[in-house]
């Protein structure tokens, strides 16, 4: 009888226990997928003296994206990044495009670099489309623009391509869900159930009508690599697949990321396919 009254004691501890962790991670997951730095710095600050910072509105914020004109009638790059720092960690894919002539529209994320707001799937969309918009108000043909987003972006990307006027699409170690990718991480809990940002790329594939470049490292080890090809398999588009063999998540731009990007934008720019 004693034994059973602690059985009993320890299960419910455990299930006190249980229950805590699922309001702990239902109450506090942004903070799991979200890792802003929130440090306002300046475009030049980050080594980007041919940028400057330009104010885009989404909703009712007033956020700083960072642009550089294209050369002559060059494509336009509209990056989205990942889901850590701001655009000042990606700096260095921004020096490369605007080397090669690209005009490059750095998203500014609410909640990062300074900017007002706090990140979420429902704010990420809609500014994307306000960044995309401001590009269609200073004139860039829009069969100049090319979508570019990497891990998180690639799903803040995703939101947007589907419902605009583009030349391409080109997809970084990209992933089917949130909530897919949460629920291999932490297989113990309900992710599918509790997440409030889910980031369904897979359930927007089937509407892409531009042509995509897809690239993955085979060693991932924040994305897995099925869960990428998986992804792109969905893709109903002209597409074109890319694997960096022994690639990890961030350190594909040195193996070759870089040089395929370039082509794929000039490529769609020429309503073609790098591949």
């Amino acid at each position: 009888m004693v034994i059973l009254i602690w059985i009993k004691r320890l299960l419910f501890v455990a299930a006190f226990a249980y229950a805590f962790v699922i309001a702990l991670a239902y109450f506090m997951q942004r903070s799991f997928v979200y890792f802003p730095d929130t440090r306002p710095i300046a475009p030049d600050e980050a080594g980007l003296v041919d940028f400057k910072a330009v104010d885009i509105t989404s909703s009712d914020l007033t956020l700083k994206s960072w642009w550089h004109a294209p050369e002559a009638s060059q494509p336009v790059v509209l990056m989205f990044h990942g889901n850590a720092a701001a655009l000042e960690n990606r700096a260095f894919i921004m020096r490369d495009l605007q080397s090669w002539g690209f005009g490059v529209l750095g998203v500014g994320y609410p909640g990062y670099g300074g900017n007002a707001g706090n990140p979420s799937e429902a704010n990420l969309i809609k500014t994307a489309r306000a960044n995309y918009d401001w590009l269609i108000q200073q004139g860039i043909d829009p069969n100049r623009i090319v979508i570019f987003g990497a891990s998180l972006g690639s799903g803040v990307a995703m939101s947007l391509a589907p419902e605009v006027e583009a030349a391409g699409l080109v997809l970084e170690a990209t992933f089917t869900g949130a909530d897919d990718l949460g629920a291999k991480l932490m297989p113990l809990l309900p992710v599918k159930i509790l997440a409030k940002d889910r980031w369904r790329n897979i359930d927007r594939a089937p509407d892409l009508k531009m042509p995509l470049s897809w690239y993955h490292g085979t060693r991932d080890e924040v994305i897995p690599f099925e869960m990428g090809k998986e992804l792109f398999e969905a893709f109903p588009a002209r597409k074109c697949a890319t694997v960096f063999k022994g690639g990890y998540h961030n350190d594909l731009w040195g193996r070759g990321a870089g040089e395929l990007v370039k082509r794929s934008v000039i490529a769609f720019a020429k309503n073609d396919l790098p591949c």
